[in-house]
């Protein structure tokens, strides 16, 4: 695109375009979709400027300025009238006088130039935008980076979830286990009572003395024994359940304790199966005045003399 039909676009947009000339650059705004475009551009630059730019007074020296630059523009003269008027028909009309076409060149120039003082006052503006734009791309870059971090601890918790659903389900498993091992102690809680209700029925009964001896195993808390003591007769029969089986070169010890003697007596070693189950009759190396309680230890193998406190399994009376 020529520069000549560009000065035409600003004079078209403004309005300053006239009769032969305003003919001839609508004909080529027809013809050209290039030109169409670059009008449109400029109308739209116009229209952008004109309703962004505040209410305000014109210098008053720009009045004088372009009453100045008008009257430099001589008329036509009779002799310029006249030949114009004799010239034949179709014949290229003369060339303008050359102040005309500084002023043709002039106006375009001119509208720049107000759109130059309307952008100068409207500067305040403009920085605002970009201070705000600039605010803008901040805060977003702030929210995005929020966003990672808010997607990190979702991310983070449902981890914690999934792990506090094994937990669950693990602790449930437990559970299960420690109701089954319940539900097998009170099989053998039943036992033991049924034993205990058959020595009822034996004569001797009421000079036997029954014991049941509690665990004092964390790792083992089922484990139970009962002790059943002729007084009589010095002699006892021992049901262990649930002990856990010895390693070699250990024993299990079981004392009667007589508040009469200094130290407990012990009544023999034993040992316990697979299942952790015993079943013996015992008697004490001397006479015991009162089977206050009975207690089993742990001992090197062959027993001891005294008991191992802190090897103490269980205890009862």
């Amino acid at each position: 695109m020529n520069e000549s039909l560009l000065e035409s676009a600003n004079l078209y947009v403004l309005g300053l375009l006239t009769g032969d000339d305003l003919v001839a650059f609508e004909q080529a705004l027809v013809q050209q979709p290039e030109l169409q475009k670059e009008v449109h551009a400029l109308q739209e630059a116009t229209l952008a400027l004109a309703g962004s730019a505040p209410q305000a007074a014109p210098p008053a020296e720009l009045r004088d300025w372009l009453l100045t630059e008008f009257m430099k523009a001589p008329a036509a003269t009779p002799e310029e009238t006249s030949a114009a008027a004799a010239k034949p028909a179709g014949a290229a009309l003369p060339a303008p006088p050359a102040s005309r076409i500084h002023l043709l060149h002039f106006i375009p120039w001119a509208a720049a130039a107000a759109m130059a003082v309307l952008f100068y006052q409207n500067r305040g503006l403009i920085t605002k935008s970009q201070q705000d734009a600039h605010a803008a791309m901040t805060e977003s870059a702030a929210l995005k980076e929020r966003e990672k971090h808010l997607m990190a601890a979702v991310s983070s918790s449902e981890l914690a979830k999934s792990q506090n659903e094994t937990d669950l389900e693990t602790a449930r498993a437990s559970l299960a286990k420690a109701e089954a091992s319940l539900t097998e102690l009170g099989g053998k809680h039943e036992a033991i009572a049924a034993e205990l209700a058959q020595l009822r029925e034996d004569s001797q009964f009421d000079k036997t003395r029954i014991a049941v001896l509690g665990s004092l195993l964390k790792n083992q808390p089922g484990a139970v024994a009962v002790s059943v003591w002729r007084q009589e007769r010095q002699e006892g029969l021992l049901v262990v359940e649930n002990l856990p089986a010895l390693p070699a070169g250990r024993d299990y010890q079981l004392w009667v304790i007589d508040p009469n003697l200094k130290t407990p007596v012990s009544a023999g070693i034993f040992k316990v199966d697979a299942a952790g189950k015993v079943r013996i009759e015992f008697k004490p190396d001397r006479v015991v005045q009162s089977a206050y309680k009975f207690a089993v230890t742990v001992e090197k193998a062959g027993g001891a003399k005294v008991p191992t406190l802190d090897q103490m399994v269980v205890i009862g009376g």
